[in-house]
């Protein structure tokens, strides 16, 4: 297919870093291999000296083959990967370089034996344990997460216990301006009575330092959405509780004694349980010369 203008822009600008945003099916493969192409006969660059990243196999086979009815036999010297792919080989070639002990496999261990892992370590949990029901999927797919995000165990352990401490002293001295919100406020009375000292509670438990790995602390958002809440109400040209009605259920939640808390407590136990699943995750896959597809990257 010929390119348009703005492909051909593309494809023939070879200044530095360049983003092209294109949705599906708008010709990003016609427009990288084309470049590619233009790459070749416009400068001195050898076809292995070009590296192509995708984030599937498919991805990766289309471009091959793209490029293959356009430079023949060079399109087999370009390097072609997903990033996972690329990440193996760059391990691979390296293997001896490093002082680490070597690790068992060329390849990072798949999904079915992270399941295995994760499980065992799911199953020896004691029966109150928070996450000992939970779909094992969404708890590998968490500390994919938090990996690829540069946390580790400690970190999450850190993170959690930080909120939960917070959170049990928030929610004791929120109770005393709670008291005073009843059903229909006026705007300025529920501000005055209940929102603003909410305000002052959350204040004291602010910090300007992260807990761990560029994590805020949860009162500084929490904070920041009920000013946001309160300003927007005061904005409106006749104020009303809906914005401040709208904070208080998305942050608050009653109780089994019928009192109003954070609805974080439950999240961060979970991640206080999380952080323990992926130590020992960790400690496994490094006893057994193990690594996942977080690990890699």
């Amino acid at each position: 297919m010929p390119l348009n203008e703005k492909q051909k822009e593309a494809v023939e600008y070879l200044g530095g870093p360049l983003l092209v945003l294109a949705g599906p099916g708008t010709g990003k493969t016609q427009l990288l291999s084309s470049k590619v192409k233009y790459i070749l006969e416009e400068t001195d660059t050898n076809p292995e000296n070009i590296l192509c990243l995708t984030f599937t196999e498919n991805g990766a086979q289309n471009m091959r083959d793209r490029l293959k009815s356009m430079i023949r036999d060079a399109a087999a010297k370009v390097n072609i990967h997903t990033y996972h792919s690329f990440g193996a080989e760059i391990l691979g070639m390296y293997r001896n370089y490093t002082d680490q002990p070597m690790k068992k496999d060329d390849a990072a261990i798949d999904e079915i034996v992270q399941f295995r892992i994760v499980k065992e370590i799911q199953d020896e949990l004691p029966a109150t344990d928070i996450l000992r029901g939970d779909k094992v999927r969404d708890i590998i797919d968490t500390i994919g997460s938090a990996k690829m995000a540069r946390l580790t165990a400690d970190d999450l352990h850190a993170i959690a216990e930080d909120n939960l401490l917070v959170t049990k002293e928030v929610n004791m001295e929120i109770q005393e301006p709670l008291q005073f919100l009843v059903p229909r406020m006026k705007f300025q009375d529920a501000v005055e009575n209940v929102y603003r000292p909410i305000c002052e509670i959350l204040a004291k438990f602010v910090k300007v330092d992260k807990i761990r790995g560029g994590i805020e602390r949860e009162a500084n958002q929490i904070l920041l959405e009920l000013n946001e809440a309160i300003e927007e109400g005061e904005a409106m040209e006749k104020p009303s509780v809906k914005m401040l009605t709208k904070w208080r259920t998305s942050n608050l939640e009653i109780d089994n004694d019928g009192k109003y808390r954070l609805k974080n407590l439950i999240a961060n136990k979970k991640l206080l349980s999380l952080a323990g699943i992926m130590k020992k995750y960790d400690a496994y896959l490094e006893e057994n010369g193990l690594y996942d597809f977080s690990d890699m990257i």
